[in-house]
């Protein structure tokens, strides 16, 4: 429980310090959100293990660094097409490989693809709002933090069934 604690007052620091530097330049935040998108990113495709062919970890990893950047330089639509490239590689690379190919590889590429990327989108997105990026960014965290507080009070209130 330590530990846990700990690990959380870091991230804590880390994520006030950067809206604190979010001040100084927008694309601080940024930064922040694209390295949290590759960690991510590198965590999933570890757990995953071998049920991804490597060359979809390769490519899960690069749509992590380069949407970003598309998002930055080109916007919205300069991060879907970096999706899209990044969609139709998760499916073409592994054809070229030898062995069997499963839906099961193609559809975890996918996931990889999809769970810390995309959906830190939004969030990058929220981002280049202007004057009220900051205020909806606060909100992001404070609605998610609530509501995982929230639901951990009434779980040991009303001590339910447990979902997992």
């Amino acid at each position: 429980m330590l530990k846990r604690t700990i690990t959380g007052a870091v991230l804590v620091a880390v994520m006030v310090g950067f809206f604190f530097l979010r001040k100084i330049d927008e694309s601080l935040f940024l930064i922040l959100l694209g390295c949290v998108s590759v960690i991510g990113n590198f965590e999933i495709n570890k757990m995953l293990g071998d049920k991804t062919h490597f060359s979809q970890k390769v490519i899960s990893l690069l749509f992590a660094i380069s949407s970003v950047i598309c998002l930055h330089f080109f916007g919205f639509t300069g991060a879907i097409v970096c999706f899209l490239i990044a969609l139709i590689a998760n499916f073409f690379v592994p054809v070229f490989k030898k062995g069997d190919l499963e839906l099961e590889c193609l559809s975890l590429g996918v996931l990889s693809l999809v769970y810390p990327s995309l959906m830190l989108g939004p969030m990058m997105l929220i981002n280049g709002l202007g004057d009220v990026s900051l205020f909806a960014l606060v909100l992001v965290f404070a609605v998610s933090c609530s509501a995982d507080v929230f639901a951990y009070l009434v779980g040991m209130t009303f001590k339910g069934p447990k979902l997992c």
